[in-house]
């Protein structure tokens, strides 16, 4: 049986804010929208200290990049919404795992399945 993925959580910094990853992640949850309309996307963005965003809606959590408490809530948040594939920076990975409050970022391939005519992301058998 094939495993598929309805949600996608992005962590990472986000447009409007100016930097480079802030591009890349909004780049890549757009392309993952438009090839996979039905998977529900969540990011989780992070926030230079002080300041604060006029986000899109998928934007759903704001982690201030210096706040301890923050990484802890934002576990809370990727447990209780029960997100199939994780994916963000390797530090915020470590940071959220050192607090032992997150289950680990998904490691196991996925892929691509082809059901008919129907493409989906799904865990690899």
């Amino acid at each position: 049986m094939i495993d598929c993925v309805h949600r996608i959580a992005f962590l990472g910094t986000y447009l409007p804010r100016q930097c480079g990853i802030a591009t890349f992640t909004t780049d890549l949850t757009h392309a993952v929208e438009a090839e996979f309309p039905q998977i529900e996307r969540v990011v989780l963005a992070m926030n230079d200290s002080g300041h604060h965003h006029a986000y899109p809606p998928e934007v759903r959590f704001e982690l201030p990049e210096t706040d301890s408490e923050a990484y802890l809530r934002a576990a809370d948040f990727l447990n209780v919404n029960r997100v199939d594939v994780r994916r963000g920076g390797k530090n915020l990975e470590i940071r959220l795992l050192a607090n032992q409050a997150c289950k680990p970022f998904a490691e196991e391939p996925v892929v691509i399945d082809q059901d008919q005519g129907n493409r989906r992301i799904c865990h690899a058998p």
